[in-house]
C-alpha cells in the first residue's frame, strides 16, 4: 500500500493559509499541534495536515443570527456571539456589561451572556455611533403652535 505524499510548504506559507501569523504557525508546530518535517535547518508541514488542522479548529463564534436565535434561552454566548445577535461590536457588549445595561457572567477570565439576555436587550442596548435617521414624513415639518400678532417676545437673559 503506497501513500501519496502531500505537498510540503513552509511554516510562513502555512500561516498564510490558516490565517494566522508566522509566529503562531511556528508555535503550533513546536507544540506538536501540526506535524512537521525538518529538511536541513528548515521546518515544513504538509498541506493536508494544515487543512486538517484548519477543519478541526474552526471557531464556534462564526454562527449566523438565525442559528443564535434558535438556541435555548439558557445557553451562554461569548461576547462576539452576543454582539452578532444584538447587532453591536464585542467590545460594546463588554462596556454594556460593565455599565450594567446588560447582564453577563464571568467564568474564569471570560465573559458570557445568556441567549435570553441578548434577545431581551436586542432593542434596548445603547449602540455606538450616530442615532438612526428619522424617516422623512410630511407630518414631521415644524409647526407654529401659537399665532402671534407682531414680533415674538424676547427672552430675558
Amino acid at each position: 500500500m503506497t501513500k501519496e505524499k502531500s505537498r510540503l510548504i513552509t511554516l510562513p506559507e502555512a500561516g498564510k493559509i490558516m490565517g494566522v501569523t508566522r509566529q503562531s504557525a511556528y508555535r503550533y508546530a513546536t507544540s506538536g499541534k501540526i506535524p512537521t518535517t525538518q529538511i536541513g535547518c528548515r521546518l515544513f508541514v504538509s498541506l493536508d495536515d494544515v487543512k486538517r488542522f484548519q477543519s478541526n479548529n474552526r471557531k464556534s463564534a462564526c454562527k449566523s443570527i438565525d442559528e443564535l436565535l434558535a438556541l435555548e434561552d439558557s445557553v451562554l454566548l461569548t461576547l462576539g456571539q452576543a454582539g452578532t445577535l444584538i447587532g453591536i461590536a464585542r467590545n460594546t457588549v463588554y462596556e454594556n456589561i460593565k455599565t450594567g445595561r446588560l447582564q453577563g457572567v464571568q467564568i474564569k477570565c471570560r465573559w458570557f451572556v445568556s441567549v435570553a439576555e441578548a434577545k431581551r436587550s436586542r432593542n434596548s442596548v445603547r449602540k455606538r455611533g450616530r442615532p438612526p435617521k428619522r424617516p422623512k414624513n410630511e407630518d414631521m415639518s415644524p409647526r407654529i403652535t401659537q399665532e402671534h400678532d407682531g414680533p415674538l417676545p424676547l427672552e430675558k437673559r
